[in-house]
């Protein structure tokens, strides 16, 4: 089973990926796969650079994640025009991903997938977990994790479509306003009733 977890940024997404790997889940992170492409697909650069212009990356010919990022967190052109460039990149590295652990014998597979809503991945998923938790708490998340203003914060939040736009595709709700210990043992519940 294909079990796709979202949420909007400072959800909880990260801390449930990571608890499932430790406990022996095979997890496909797409924006680690995003952060590849981007540090290594010489097409994606090129692409990036025509669209976006050189000043996005650095003397080595890197691309400057933080620059990039705080443009499209701010511009919903720009964020669109990025994700048509890399998403098509993604999705293929993801499902040799997911192949592989079929393969491997893997029953249950998760894929973090912030945008899965937004991308309208849900018909490649057989379910999806939403995690959630109140903006208050997203918000105090993300400037604390980034050392940002509550107005990026804000802004980071609003770029992706609200919780309870996602909430409705979600077959689950991991609440990530618990502690984490109550937490992970609503995650393992989930997990045996696969």
């Amino acid at each position: 089973m294909r079990v796709g977890i979202t949420g909007s940024i400072a959800c909880g997404k990260t801390t449930v990926c990571q608890h499932l790997k430790r406990i022996g889940y095979p997890i496909i992170d797409a924006d680690e796969i995003s952060r590849q492409i981007i540090a290594e697909n010489c097409e994606v650069l090129q692409e990036i650079a025509d669209n976006f212009g050189t000043s996005y990356f650095d003397a080595a010919g890197h691309v400057k994640r933080i620059d990039l990022g705080n443009l499209i967190f701010t511009d919903k052109v720009a964020r669109e025009k990025l994700n048509r460039i890399i998403h098509p990149y993604i999705l293929v590295k993801m499902e040799e991903e997911s192949k592989k652990f079929i393969q491997d014998g893997y029953k249950d597979i998760f894929l973090d997938i912030p945008l899965l809503v937004e991308g309208k991945l849900w018909q490649q998923i057989d379910r999806i977990w939403i995690c959630f938790c109140p903006e208050k708490l997203q918000l105090s998340r993300i400037i604390a994790r980034d050392n940002c203003s509550e107005e990026l914060a804000r802004k980071k939040i609003m770029a992706q479509q609200l919780l309870n736009t996602k909430i409705r595709f979600a077959d689950e709700i991991v609440n990530s306003a618990c502690s984490k210990t109550k937490m992970f043992i609503n995650v393992e519940k989930l997990c045996k009733e696969l």
